[in-house]
């Protein structure tokens, strides 16, 4: 956003994730994102750069706000498998309440913007990674795998059920239990419940 106006440029986001929210990515135009800010469309485009950009910006956002969820999970310093559950059980929760239901929109209308999230995940996974080498280290994990590896496989499912499932809760199940066979293989021989 190129706006001056903190205030407004903060009104103009919230009207664009409940439009989003509500009607996906085309159940809406500019027309309708400035009568829902209470602004001329004249003064949107004095905010905002593209209606892509946007997107782009309230996607990132969402983005953010999951990736501090889990710093503050992992920073807790809790035990290992401890925090591991609490991220399980987080990462899905957190995506449905972020309008999950777009990010298939959204990365198939804009594919580009796929490449850009995952390296904005970039950040996160290093500190994933470093949880995951904690994991090797106390033993938790074999060492026959890299964190590197872990963390891909973690971003991979997540990219993949948001991408291709056909609604948030189906999406939030389906990364649920990708995460936990992930973590606790698949196996009927391992009790994960």
């Amino acid at each position: 956003m190129k706006s001056k106006s903190k205030v407004t440029e903060e009104k103009v986001f919230k009207s664009a994730e409940t439009l989003m929210s509500r009607y996906g990515i085309k159940g809406w135009n500019m027309n309708d994102l400035a009568a829902a800010s209470g602004i001329t469309k004249r003064t949107l485009y004095k905010i905002i750069t593209s209606k892509e950009q946007l997107i782009r910006d309230v996607a990132f956002n969402n983005i953010n706000v999951i990736r501090e969820k889990l710093f503050e999970i992992i920073r807790k310093n809790e035990g290992f498998m401890e925090s591991l559950e609490m991220i399980i059980v987080t990462i899905p929760e957190l995506l449905k309440n972020n309008y999950i239901n777009n990010y298939s929109d959204i990365l198939n209308e804009f594919p580009e913007l796929e490449a850009d999230l995952v390296h904005a995940n970039e950040k996160l996974s290093n500190d994933l990674l470093f949880f995951f080498q904690r994991g090797i280290e106390s033993g938790f994990i074999r060492n026959s795998v890299t964190p590197a590896f872990i963390n891909q496989m973690f971003q991979g499912l997540i990219i993949h059920f948001a991408k291709y499932s056909r609604s948030e809760t189906e999406t939030a199940e389906k990364i649920s239990l990708a995460l936990r066979s992930l973590v606790f293989g698949i196996s009927s021989r391992t009790q994960a419940d």
